[in-house]
């Protein structure tokens, strides 16, 4: 008579195979991801920008490290040495990223005449009903200049019925697209011609101690284009496109350059601080954020549970420098407020 393996034992040693076939596989896609990172790091590390996709994964690179959180300890429970080797490797690739993002700048002290500046997007698409709330907290940051971008004129007109009092001087230029601009002041504005085509403002607001430039700017964003590849053909999403943006930067950097005497410049400039574009700009100006505080000072989207990316700046140069920064996400726009306190005319 011929014994016969019971099925039980035979289903168990099948299940035994495929879980381990499964952990393998893990293991191996879990270190290929770890692998990826730090070449990814190294290309950014390097330089290396102008490669669209590249680009697009740089301005999202700290999320694209966030797994690490589950697969760095997961790697000290398995026995595979190359796992827990790449994971070292990426953690010290993201280290070498964003560790410089968590460490305080040194206090800087000036002296000059305090000038309290706040930029914010507007977006054009808010429902009447949620505009008194934004003005509120537009209101209660207590800035001497308010810059807006995306002003409807419905937006407008409410600006200029509810905050007349708090900012008597205003310079309203509202649109039903995108590209309406406003600034509101508590002192004197004057309003200026551009040297170059530019989608922004330009004016000197005469405080009482010192004058100064004031430069509101809503740039042009991104496009994400499809791409021809050989043997598949047109790809959605394969192409980023910031070559409208930056010409808008070559305009405004030969702007900035023919003004003498303090500037701020503040306002929506799509742009990430991980980007080519945003090197070019801090070369020559204080980054206010950067320079007075630490973490990423998201301000896009203002949505739960986080902002992503910070894409509104304020810029100081010259005679114009930073003294704090702070984010505010308050209101129903999908933008961030960004206030910053700056000493004009400091030494």
């Amino acid at each position: 008579m011929i014994a016969q393996v019971p099925k039980a034992g035979v289903g168990n040693a099948a299940g035994r195979m495929l879980v381990r076939g499964l952990g393998r596989a893990l293991r191996a896609l879990a270190m290929l991801y770890c692998l990826g990172l730090v070449i990814l790091a190294a290309l950014w590390l390097a330089g290396i920008q102008g490669i669209g996709l590249l680009d697009l994964a740089n301005i999202f690179a700290l999320y694209l490290f966030a797994p690490l959180v589950l697969i760095a300890p997961l790697a000290w429970l398995v026995r595979a040495r190359w796992l827990r080797a790449a994971a070292v490797l990426a953690l010290l690739a993201g280290v070498a990223l964003f560790g410089p993002l968590l460490i305080p700048p040194s206090v800087r002290t000036t002296s000059g005449a305090p000038l309290r500046v706040a930029t914010v997007n507007l977006h054009y698409e808010l429902a009447a009903a949620q505009l008194p709330g934004l003005l509120g907290v537009i209101r209660a940051q207590r800035a001497d200049v308010v810059l807006l971008q995306e002003l409807s004129p419905s937006a407008a007109d409410l600006i200029r019925r509810e905050l007349s009092a708090d900012y008597p001087h205003q310079a309203l230029e509202p649109s039903t697209s995108f590209d309406g601009l406003g600034v509101l002041s508590r002192y004197a504005i004057e309003t200026l011609p551009h040297t170059e085509p530019l989608a922004a403002q330009l004016l000197r607001v005469r405080m009482p101690a010192a004058d100064v430039m004031l430069m509101n700017v809503s740039l042009a964003s991104p496009e994400v284009k499809r791409r021809r590849l050989p043997l598949v053909g047109w790809v959605p999403g394969m192409r980023y496109d910031v070559g409208k943006r930056s010409r808008d930067i070559d305009r405004l950097l030969r702007e900035v350059a023919a003004l003498d005497g303090p500037l701020v410049i503040a306002g929506d400039f799509n742009m990430s601080d991980r980007e080519r574009d945003y090197q070019r700009m801090a070369a020559r100006l204080h980054d206010t954020y950067r320079e007075t505080n630490w973490g990423l000072g998201a301000t896009f989207p203002n949505r739960p549970p986080f902002p992503l990316i910070r894409i509104d700046y304020v810029w100081g140069s010259g005679p114009a420098v930073p003294a704090a920064t702070q984010v505010i996400c308050g209101g129903a726009s999908d933008h961030c407020m960004l206030v910053a306190d700056m000493q004009v005319g400091a030494t």
